[in-house]
């Protein structure tokens, strides 16, 4: 048991994120999850839902300077299910680019 424990451990330490100083022209590229959630209030108070979806994304920053980044999310295609009072209307994928801006804190 102390051996499975002392291994998750060291697991959990490995995955740990670190502080890094960026410098001006520094690439970043980090792997994860991607989630869509679609949710609002219609015209049609609830009776029109449409499914959430999580996929892999990618994402690769340029820094400007060591605070200033551009970042470009990539993902899989989401899949979303889309139903009205209960009875199955659709579906859609999507593939949405996604640029942002970042500030990173020193």
């Amino acid at each position: 048991m102390n051996k499975l424990l002392a291994a998750g451990f060291c697991v959990l330490l490995a995955g740990t994120s670190q502080a890094w100083a960026y410098e001006a022209g520094d690439i970043v590229v980090r792997f994860g999850a991607a989630h869509v959630d679609p949710a609002g209030d219609g015209a049609l108070d609830g009776a029109l839902d449409v499914d959430s979806n999580t996929q892999l994304g990618v994402s690769a920053s340029y820094m400007l300077n060591a605070n200033f980044g551009v970042a470009v999310l990539a993902a899989t295609p989401f899949k979303h299910d889309i139903t009205l009072n209960g009875t199955d209307i659709g579906s859609t994928k999507h593939l949405p680019p996604t640029v942002t801006a970042q500030y990173h804190f020193n």
